[in-house]
């Protein structure tokens, strides 16, 4: 049975029992972007709803981050957020979503761009972190937008009608790195509401750590763990590997993240987290992005962090895209493409120069505009090599008929990764 269709009925009755408690006689439930094949949990659970009757009266927009729905309203989208899904926080999961699309949607207006963010009818934490079971999931109803899904549409559009989405997206972005931060939101990581409902800094979705004073703690931070889960357990790494943690470990004490990060400035702005088509509608005969969704991963932090882990689809992620991209990235030049690129490669790098060129245009803040790209670069490379001991060794890169040595030689190959990259840091 896959992963996600456990529990498939009992998270329909979780959504029989939150519009029941709104005293809403429920025509049909459809569920949305639900593939029964993705071998994985979702991180969200979501269900077009569609009532007999409307209730917007009994959604007026008491809570904090949400907005009355029309009087008239009888078709919502429902937002189960699981307990299930590996390595999130829900601590303030939904209180992160709610306010940050409160803060989007706010920028985006005030950019003189359309209400694409949907609004927010009501919410509810989970019921109990203790338990995944679906009956304490966290819950977000909002306004339903139409459109179809813009990474879907885009291949079929036009050249001329696909530089004007990518238009749209640059001004999209533009106005989340300029949006106006609460004065209480003083610090890095995720936002949450304080007992007064006054947003204020928390921590975020993606880790239990935080919030932080800046995007070098966050590092700093985000280094440190790596450290405790290598060593934490004596099976995990040999006597030499420790000599290499200990060398990271007193680069970081030294102040050497402070000195390799130097050249990113202090700039913070709001994080969408996942900004891909993936995750915006589009209006096909109009020629329009309707919507921009799913605000799980974002937070403040630096406008950098935009790229880590979303525009993979504009040739600009940070962690997924071919290495032979990079070198443009950096220099912010796509004058001519590097040789040899693969044909896939060469689309997708022709699609990071479209990027490049109208972001710059629209002012959008881009990875080559900072000094220290690179050496952030390889800070994410060195982490995710000491991710490879976390597990074990040699979990990580072992295949189940590995003879022992191959699982010799693949170790040696982390190893080696993770000292090169230590020596091209300065550690």
């Amino acid at each position: 049975m896959n992963v996600n269709h456990d529990g498939y009925s009992r998270r329909l009755d979780r959504v029989r029992d939150i519009f029941g408690g709104l005293e809403a006689n429920i025509l049909k439930i459809v569920p949305v972007a639900y593939n029964e094949k993705f071998p994985f949990p979702f991180n969200n659970y979501l269900y077009k709803v569609t009532l007999r009757n409307p209730i917007g009266a009994s959604l007026a927009g008491v809570q904090c981050g949400t907005t009355a729905a029309p009087t008239d309203a009888d078709t919502f989208i429902l937002r189960l957020s699981s307990l299930k899904a590996d390595g999130l926080n829900n601590e303030n999961r939904i209180q992160n979503e709610v306010a940050s699309s409160m803060l989007a949607r706010q920028a985006l207006v005030a950019a003189g761009l359309e209400r694409l963010v949907p609004d927010i009818y009501a919410w509810a934490p989970p019921t109990s972190l203790e338990s995944t079971e679906e009956k304490h999931f966290g819950w977000i109803i909002s306004e339903y937008k139409n459109g179809s899904d813009l990474d879907k549409c885009f291949p079929t559009l036009s050249n001329e009608k696909q530089t004007e989405a990518v238009a749209q997206m640059a001004a999209i972005l533009y106005a989340l790195q300029n949006a106006t931060l609460p004065l209480s939101v003083t610090q890095v990581g995720g936002i949450t509401f304080d007992e007064t409902g006054t947003m204020v800094s928390g921590q975020s979705s993606l880790t239990e750590d935080g919030p932080w004073s800046d995007f070098v703690d966050i590092w700093i931070s985000k280094l440190r763990k790596r450290l405790v889960a290598v060593t934490d357990d004596a099976s995990k790494a040999a006597p030499a590997d420790n000599q290499i943690f200990q060398r990271i470990d007193a680069f970081i004490s030294h102040g050497g993240i402070q000195k390799l990060l130097s050249g990113l400035g202090a700039s913070r702005c709001l994080i969408h987290g996942d900004f891909t088509m993936n995750n915006m509608l589009y209006d096909v005969n109009d020629g329009r992005i309707t919507a921009l969704l799913d605000f799980d991963f974002s937070r403040v932090s630096h406008p950098v962090e935009e790229y880590q882990m979303g525009l993979y689809d504009m040739g600009h992620s940070m962690l997924d895209h071919p290495s032979d991209i990079w070198p443009s990235i950096v220099a912010n030049d796509f004058s001519s493409p590097p040789a040899g690129l693969k044909e896939e490669d060469m689309t997708l790098w022709k699609r990071a120069a479209q990027w490049n060129s109208i972001a710059r245009e629209k002012g959008v803040f881009v990875p080559g505009d900072i000094d220290g790209i690179g050496q952030l670069k390889k800070l994410e490379q060195l982490s995710d090599a000491l991710a490879a001991f976390e597990t074990g060794d040699p979990a990580a890169t072992a295949g189940p008929s590995d003879s022992d040595d191959e699982t010799t030689q693949k170790r040696q190959v982390i190893v080696k990764k993770v000292v090169d990259l230590m020596n091209e840091l300065g550690m």
